[in-house]
């Protein structure tokens, strides 16, 4: 290398000055020699610091060449991956987005193609494969709605028939028994008086089983307008709905304040009247006591109604509420098994509990 070739030319000439010359002559030839040797010197490191300042230069630029090249590298390779990445993942899953919103809005044929083998090639597929479910499925439900609704409107004029062919000729056989009574009053032995008796009862029972199978109908189709209801003012209604009843049993009534709630007015009536009508009814204690109640549960209203009468076991509390389940005869207690149920479907329809 040029440095160390010149470091030994330099160790040279000290060599051979040291044979040829001694220090302690002191004549001009020598100092003329040391004058040579000094100027080669500051040459030669001259050159030495010129030397590696190139070097230095030369390496730093190599660096910074070598530097660029892998930032250039792995710029072009990240540009790769990103236009791999979207072209591969992001693409196909903005179109499955897009489809999917297409789908929602009813275009139910739409499928997308499948352009590859790879893990989006069977997301793909799997997409295709739940739409076709999702849309068998929708047609499904729609079949089913339909059949309901043809079925309803059937419910609908079977109402009808039951609200009055039926009953028109109930009410005449009832009106009818009561002029045959009339008119042969006189020419009825007892036997044909009490069958008279039985015909006359078994049909106000049938009457009022229909009226009853009528309203447990419409309350499952009827609409919740729910407002604001001064729950005082209702049960006080309510309550004069049976002040005869409520007189004649010497019922003790003990009533508390009631908040406001939301809710139908004219359904909440309806359980009101059917829970105060069973506590009347199924009450053979010699001193009655109704009791308006009501508590805060876990932030939630409770309404009730409290009676000393017989109760309900255990046992029954869930069957109690299934329309036409009876716990005693209808000679000991007359209705038809209804009331707890049509208070169980207002409820559900209030997304409450009983």
């Amino acid at each position: 290398m040029k440095i160390k070739t010149q470091y030994e030319s330099l160790d040279s000439l000290f060599h051979k000055l040291s044979k040829e010359k001694t220090f302690n002559q002191g004549n001009e030839t020598l100092e003329s020699d040391f004058i040579i040797i000094d100027d080669k010197i500051r040459e030669t490191a001259r050159d030495i610091r010129l030397d590696i300042f190139n070097r230095y230069i030369r390496y730093n630029n190599l660096i910074n060449f070598s530097l660029f090249v892998v930032i250039l590298f792995f710029g072009l390779l990240l540009t790769f991956w990103i236009v791999f990445l979207f072209r591969k993942i992001l693409i196909p899953l903005k179109n499955i987005e897009v489809n999917m919103r297409k789908i929602s809005e009813g275009d139910h044929e739409l499928r997308l193609p499948i352009s590859s083998d790879d893990e989006i090639g069977h997301l793909i597929g799997s997409f295709n494969d739940m739409t076709g479910r999702v849309v068998s499925r929708e047609k499904y439900l729609i079949q089913l709605n339909n059949t309901l609704k043809r079925q309803n409107v059937e419910l609908d004029e079977f109402t009808y028939i039951a609200s009055h062919d039926l009953q028109e000729p109930l009410r005449k056989l009832i009106s009818f028994s009561a002029l045959l009574e009339q008119d042969v009053d006189t020419e009825l032995n007892d036997s044909a008086k009490a069958d008279l008796e039985y015909i006359t009862d078994a049909a106000s029972r049938m009457q009022t089983l229909i009226q009853d199978l009528l309203t447990f109908s419409r309350t499952g189709k009827s609409v919740v307008n729910k407002e604001t209801i001064d729950m005082n003012a209702l049960v006080s209604n309510v309550l004069n709905l049976f002040d005869d009843k409520i007189i004649q049993k010497k019922v003790k009534l003990i009533n508390c304040t009631l908040p406001e709630t939301m809710g139908d007015p004219v359904l909440i009536s309806l359980i009101y009247q059917n829970l105060i009508q069973n506590a009347i009814k199924f009450n053979n204690n010699e001193n009655p006591v109704i009791e308006i109640t009501y508590d805060k549960v876990n932030g939630n209203n409770v309404f009730g109604v409290r009676d000393n009468g017989i109760g309900i076991k255990k046992e029954y509390q869930t069957q109690i509420f299934k329309p036409f389940k009876r716990l005693h005869s209808r000679y000991d207690f007359p209705g038809t098994g209804i009331g707890l149920a049509i208070c169980s479907k207002i409820i559900e329809k209030h997304k409450g509990e009983i």
